[in-house]
């Protein structure tokens, strides 16, 4: 949390998909939820194993179910609010999928480096970076 009240302000999370040009997600809530489900995403993922993404503050309560299909992946939105996906399942390729969440990774940590460099080296933050792995 500390981390992204530190970008807050300087980055910006852009979530899409799901018939919604642009999801109602900040860096300071939103981005702390999507990191500390990183890690366990990201292994998921490398091992073609099923994985959800909870995006559960702020109002936004969206879960995304992500199971592998064929080379890629099939990702079921489900909307805890009034808001309804539309459509509610869609297709991505793995190795883009995999992209997308190894960008959030590297992203986050050269805004960090930029930005709030001690907090870049907190352990905390090393350790969740080596839990995240390399990644493609």
């Amino acid at each position: 949390m500390d981390a992204c009240d530190a970008l807050d302000g300087w980055a910006d999370l852009l979530i899409s998909g799901f018939g919604q040009e642009r999801w109602p997600v900040d860096v300071r809530t939103d981005l702390a939820v999507l990191l500390e489900q990183l890690p366990d995403v990201l292994k998921a993922i490398a091992a073609r194993e099923s994985a959800e993404i909870y995006l559960y503050e702020q109002g936004v309560d969206r879960l995304l179910t992500l199971g592998p299909k064929g080379a890629g992946y099939s990702v079921h939105c489900r909307s805890g609010t009034d808001w309804r996906p539309l459509p509610a399942v869609e297709e991505v390729a793995g190795a883009q999928l995999e992209g997308m969440l190894v960008a959030v990774r590297n992203e986050f940590l050269k805004a960090l480096e930029r930005m709030a460099p001690a907090l870049r080296l907190h352990p905390w933050i090393v350790g969740w970076q080596e839990a995240c792995g390399r990644g493609a």
